[in-house]
This record gives C-alpha cells, structure tokens and sequence, in this order.
C-alpha cells in the first residue's frame, strides 16, 4: 500500500469566509479557481499531501484536486481541497478571536473590520494547519481603541 503523507492542512469554516461572490470583480478574479463553501457542520480543508506519482486519486463530491507538482524522487506533491466533520474548528476559531479582541483593547488598538487573523498551530497526529480567523465586528464603524 502506498503512503500518503499530509504535510500541512488549511482550514476555512464557512463563518469565515471574508468575500462574497459579488464582491469579486469579474476582471479581477477571472483567473481564480472557486471552492464552494462547506456545508452546515462541516469545515472546507485544503491540504498539502506527499504521494508517489503513480498513485491514483479518487475524489467524492466534496473533494477535488487543486494540484500537482512532481518531485525528482518518483514522488508528488497534491494539492487537495475536502470537507470535513466540524469537530472542533469553530471552538478553535472563537477562542483564537477572543484572544484577538482581548488583544486589542488590552492595547487600545483602532482594528479596521474588515482584518484577519491566521494562526498556526498541529493536530494530535502532527499535521500541521492554518486557520484563518476575520474580526469580531460584523460592522465597519466598530472600533476596539480609540477615545
């Protein structure tokens, strides 16, 4: 059997999503491959997987490949997009957006709305992963510092 080594995951729960589809300028964005949101209870997960070339992939219908890249040593690297059950991302991504808003009045700071966050971090198995997480404040007049 072959071995399929995940180096690296980024995760994008549906609530962090920062552009809308109307937002994106056709001129500007042309170019751009889409990946549809997950659905209730699930996280979208892009990972980064080492195989041998020769290794074939079957994708269901919440999986497509991104891309690949070929390594001198008879192996390659894929870029893949999944779902996955939402465990436990959105506990992450509510505690790393406390800790953000902490931050930021704890130092007085004016944090336009519209910035995000990433944070790095491992699973149990080592995995390592990305998750990126968009301020608290729904609304562009909010401010943390200020007077």
């Amino acid at each position: 059997m072959t071995d399929v080594v995940v180096a690296f995951s980024m995760y994008f729960p549906a609530s962090e999503f920062v552009l809308a589809k109307e937002q994106r300028s056709e001129r500007n964005w042309k170019d751009v491959r889409y990946i549809a949101a997950a659905g209730d209870g699930f996280t979208t997960v892009v990972s980064l997987c080492i195989t041998d070339s020769q290794m074939g992939v079957e994708h269901s219908g919440t999986s497509s490949e991104l891309g690949v890249f070929h390594l001198a040593d008879g192996k390659c690297v894929r870029l893949i997009a999944h779902d996955t059950v939402d465990t436990d991302v959105l506990r992450v991504v509510n505690a790393q957006r406390a800790k953000m808003l902490e931050f930021a009045q704890a130092n007085r700071l004016d944090v336009p709305a519209d910035t995000f966050g990433y944070f790095l971090g491992h699973r149990p198995d080592g995995v390592r992963n990305l998750i990126g997480v968009k301020w608290p404040f729904a609304s562009p007049t909010q401010s943390v510092g200020g007077n």
